[in-house]
């Protein structure tokens, strides 16, 4: 089985990010509750006085912890089906999953630091270092299949580096006429 760290971190990701949704989905429209379920060190006072305005942002961090979600299930599908197939397809939707997620907490971040949300670029500065680690992690181990994966024939490409030595040495002496025996 390939990539198999790359598969663990892609299930932990899509089922993080699930359960944000989850969590941002079954909160009422409470910023407070989607926060303190998310990250209980981070709840504070939250300045947000309007209930629908509260309702808004609970759906769009639903949506965007959805996307996330949707982004790490598309890759770690793009492993399981192109097994045989070119894998720099499957690297590619990792890195742009990675990138959604890092997007959305950061977005998370902005908006917990606009409610008021004590703690909140801490808790968030600890994901956005988790998903650095986890993608430092997945772009080692997909190098690391891409060296041991491809290794050139060596018998061949001295075969090949004599051949070309001998024409380029029979070309040579036939346009200085050293070779000739006539």
């Amino acid at each position: 089985m390939r990539f198999v760290l790359t598969q663990l971190l892609a299930v932990h990701w899509l089922l993080t990010f699930a359960l944000v949704s989850a969590a941002a989905l079954g909160a009422d429209g409470s910023l407070a509750e989607i926060l303190h379920t998310i990250m209980p060190s981070a709840v504070g006072y939250l300045s947000i006085s309007s209930p629908p305005h509260q309702a808004i942002l609970a759906g769009c961090v639903a949506i965007a912890s959805a996307t996330v979600a949707a982004m790490f299930l598309w890759a770690l599908l793009m492993i399981w089906m192109g097994e045989g197939e070119d894998p720099a397809e499957a690297h590619s939707v990792m890195v742009l999953a990675h990138a959604s997620a890092m997007t959305a907490v950061s977005g998370l971040m902005v908006l917990m630091a606009g409610a008021g949300a004590g703690g909140s670029v801490l808790a968030a500065s600890v994901i956005v270092a988790a998903l650095s680690a986890s993608f430092a992690a997945m772009t080692y181990e997909w190098r690391g299949q891409e060296l041991t994966g491809e290794k050139p024939d060596l018998g061949l490409a001295a075969a090949r580096r004599m051949a070309l030595g001998a024409a380029h040495s029979t070309v040579l002496s036939s346009i200085s006429g050293r070779g000739r025996n006539d």
